[in-house]
């Protein structure tokens, strides 16, 4: 026989679960816009991407650097065949006829995942792409928060370099992955371009360390190691792109009482107004004495996604980009 109280516990029951139809159909509704799934649009003929700019910030280039990043999330030729990829459409497709790109690989290791693109642009020589994907698995966002610092060592060289540390969790991520990646770029042509959005662009933080590329561009990208990491790209041309609001940027958060092991960022800072300007001087809008994971946690408590996630999206950084593409040149 049921208890007298068996029907309020199902309310209650069925109250909660109502709720969280909601809760996940709101975010959806903000992260999954109806454009996600529209690659390479651009009203008129789209501008080639410029080799002759990789010693310069260029927002066409970063616009086609962020449209590959966001391409990064699709399924490539390995996943389409999983059925939850089924209704998705192979990446491949959405780069032919849109671009010059070529994915020539694509390399999976314990969830991280990497791509290299061949580049040709009509009047200049073929140049190489490594893109790295961002988080998209749960085990990745545990290694995101594992941020104790650790010794830098080269994987090809056999050797650290004193004083440089860097995320211990992306450090493990890096080394997992790279080894399948290296001796498959250096078959292909320079010059070589390295980014990624998010822990794809502090994975492209620790690949130009490894191997120096010609242009290094990252999209929300964290703090990749302390100081003394970072003077080993100094020499590289590197720019850290940050939409207005979004928060990963600034995570792991600011820590003096680390020393010497302090995680900083490297490159020329970039941010991206509410309207898609190049603002120069400060993050608009973001007060930065607030703990950037205090917000994160927060943010995950909300009915809708915050603007601090939000702007963490690539399509974010797509759109802004987009409008930027002959104005902020």
């Amino acid at each position: 026989m049921d208890s007298p109280e068996q029907p309020g516990h199902e309310r209650k029951r069925d109250r909660l679960v109502n709720e969280t139809r909601q809760l996940i159909a709101d975010w959806d509704a903000v992260l999954n816009p109806p454009d996600r799934d529209l690659y390479f649009e651009f009203e008129g003929e789209i501008p080639p991407f410029q080799t002759g700019k990789l010693d310069r910030f260029s927002v066409t280039n970063a616009w086609w650097l962020a449209e590959l990043c966001r391409l990064a999330y699709t399924p490539d030729a390995k996943e389409a065949g999983r059925f939850w990829n089924r209704e998705k459409p192979p990446r491949r497709a959405m780069l032919e006829g849109k671009t010059t790109f070529r994915e020539i690989h694509s390399v999976h290791k314990t969830g991280n995942h990497a791509s290299i693109y061949l580049g040709e642009s009509e009047g200049s020589r073929p140049f190489t792409v490594l893109c790295f994907r961002g988080t998209s698995k749960f085990r990745q966002w545990v290694m995101n928060f594992t941020a104790s610092p650790r010794g830098w060592e080269f994987i090809d060289r056999n050797r650290g370099i004193t004083g440089a540390f860097v995320h211990s969790g992306f450090d493990i991520f890096f080394k997992r992955i790279w080894p399948k990646l290296h001796h498959k770029l250096l078959a292909l042509p320079r010059p070589f371009v390295f980014t990624g959005h998010s822990l794809g662009g502090a994975l492209a933080n620790l690949a130009a360390v490894e191997e120096r590329p010609d242009l290094l561009v990252t999209f929300g990208a964290p703090k990749a190691g302390n100081a003394g990491f970072s003077k080993l790209l100094d020499e590289i041309p590197h720019h850290r792109l940050i939409n207005d609001l979004d928060l990963v940027p600034h995570v792991p958060p600011a820590d003096p009482g680390a020393g010497e092991r302090e995680f900083f960022h490297s490159g020329s800072r970039i941010f991206l107004g509410r309207q898609g300007q190049i603002v120069d001087s400060v993050q608009p809008g973001l007060d930065e004495s607030l703990d950037p994971l205090h917000l994160l946690r927060e943010a995950f408590r909300q009915p809708v996604p915050p603007a601090c996630v939000v702007d963490h999206l690539m399509v974010s950084y797509c759109r802004k980009l987009r409008a930027g593409v002959g104005i902020n040149e």
